[in-house]
This record gives structure tokens, C-alpha cells and sequence, in this order.
């Protein structure tokens, strides 16, 4: 993954494994949604090329942009699910994983959540993000750093009915 310096990207994944688990389903199977190949399956919106495949895992590759998953799972229409993916933050940089929304043709989606992933972002005219990974964004927050930054963890969102 390439380090961004002062860049804002917002993105639904970030690396690979990405998967989805149903809650209440019987077979307890994990869903995959990325191939490890390609981005099939998902759209992409903002800076061309914010997004590329390197080593089987799906790279943030500098300026803004979010990448919505669009594919045949659920027709991306998720409700009761369980949602983990593997991260890894360079510093300064600033993600987010979106969920409940809908494809915007660009910045932040207008509806919907995100978790926060971001450790040290400084922003443009001095702003730093008080929040860190793991902040429901406008609903919790999380002030102590969780994770280093060049380090691999796992993000898991479990949401049920109206519950995250």
C-alpha cells in the first residue's frame, strides 16, 4: 500500500480478505467479496485510478476516492451481517468503511455510517483528527490509538436490525 501524505481517502475496503458473514444464516459461511484479482464487483468513484490490485490485496494508490461494493452478494444489499477486513494504515492517512449507503459520485456519502481509520491525520490549515480507528463517526467516538500505524489488524463490524 503506498503511504499518503496529507491525503483524505475514503474507502469502503481497503485491503484483502474482505468478508461478509449473514447473522441468522445456517451454514455460518464467511462470503468473500473481493476475488484477490481484480476489483470486480466493485465501483469506484473520485480520483482515477485511487484504487489498484498489488499482491492480492486491493491498494489505496493516492488521491481521493471511495470504492462502493456493487457485486452479486446479497445485490449489495446487506442488513444483518457480520463484516471483517484486514487494514493496514501508513501514517497520516485517513480511511473509512462505509456501510448502509449508496454509491456518490464523489467525497463522503451522504447516507449511511462509517468507521473511522485514522491514527494521526493532519488535515489542510491545522487540523488534526481527534477521532481514531475505530469511531462510529457522528455517533461514538474513540480517542486513544488502537493500532500503529504500519502494522496489519482486522476491522470488525457486526450490525443487527438497528444495532452496531
Amino acid at each position: 500500500m503506498s503511504q499518503l501524505s496529507r491525503r483524505e481517502l475514503l474507502a469502503l475496503l481497503l485491503a484483502a480478505p474482505a468478508a461478509v458473514h449473514a447473522l441468522g444464516d445456517e451454514s455460518g459461511e464467511w462470503i468473500s467479496l473481493f476475488d484477490g484479482k481484480s476489483l470486480a464487483g466493485w465501483k469506484s468513484t473520485g480520483h482515477l485510478g485511487a484504487f489498484k490490485i498489488e499482491g492480492g490485496e486491493i491498494a489505496a494508490n493516492g488521491g481521493p476516492g471511495t470504492l462502493f461494493y456493487a457485486g452479486a452478494v446479497e445485490q449489495a444489499n446487506f442488513r444483518n451481517f457480520e463484516f471483517s477486513v484486514d487494514v493496514m494504515l501508513r501514517p497520516d492517512a485517513k480511511y473509512g468503511v462505509c456501510f448502509h449507503t449508496a454509491p456518490e459520485s464523489a467525497g463522503v456519502p451522504a447516507q449511511g455510517f462509517q468507521v473511522l481509520l485514522a491514527n494521526d491525520y493532519r488535515g489542510p490549515n491545522g487540523f488534526v483528527q481527534r477521532s481514531k480507528t475505530g469511531s462510529l463517526c457522528g455517533l461514538r467516538n474513540v480517542y486513544k490509538q488502537l493500532v500503529r500505524d504500519g502494522d496489519w489488524f482486522t476491522v470488525g463490524i457486526l450490525v443487527r436490525q438497528r444495532q452496531v
